[in-house]
């Protein structure tokens, strides 16, 4: 990891723990071109093979050098939407977990049927929106599940509770 980088990090880190600002961090783990050829060029498998291993370690790696944001943003790359199901339901029923970012999987065929004119902006920003929901209330689905809580998915909830920094 580069020091340089864990340092500046790690003031961040102290900045925003004294200040009513949260630290959302995402870190991002691209495989390098020795990893690609250990997994026969597929970047599927250093995904599910390499990649979770290396973001526990650089995880650790930043937490030892101080870095503790409010928020661990954990990098996904672009799947099909079940696999985006499974995540978000068994992300839902893990404590620390306070929700999800999904990205190419929600946007990208609306943004490419309105960029070949086949979508209005209007249809595509729905449809954006439609997808988006569509995650929120899997995501609520499964939390309620795992906490036998009765709170019909779409309900607002009051607070979130941001964790991620160690006591």
């Amino acid at each position: 990891m580069n020091r340089r980088q864990a340092v500046r990090l790690r003031r961040v880190s102290e900045y925003v723990d004294g200040s009513p600002s949260k630290y959302l961090f995402e870190l991002l783990v691209p495989s390098t071109s020795k990893q690609l050829k250990d997994v026969a060029p597929d970047q599927r498998a250093y995904d599910q093979e390499l990649r979770p291993a290396l973001m526990v370690s650089a995880i650790r790696e930043l937490q030892d050098a101080g870095v503790e944001p409010d928020v661990w943003k954990i990098e996904g790359r672009g799947e099909s939407e079940p696999h985006v199901r499974a995540w978000l339901a068994t992300e839902a029923a893990v404590a620390g977990f306070i929700g999800v970012a999904v990205g190419r999987t929600t946007f990208w065929e609306p943004l490419v049927a309105l960029r070949a004119e086949k979508l209005s902006r209007v249809a595509a920003v729905a449809e954006v929106a439609r997808r988006y929901r569509k995650w929120t209330d899997v995501f609520e689905q499964a939390r309620s599940a795992a906490s036998g809580s009765d709170i019909p998915p779409g309900t607002p909830q009051a607070t979130v509770q941001l964790t991620g920094r160690t006591p």
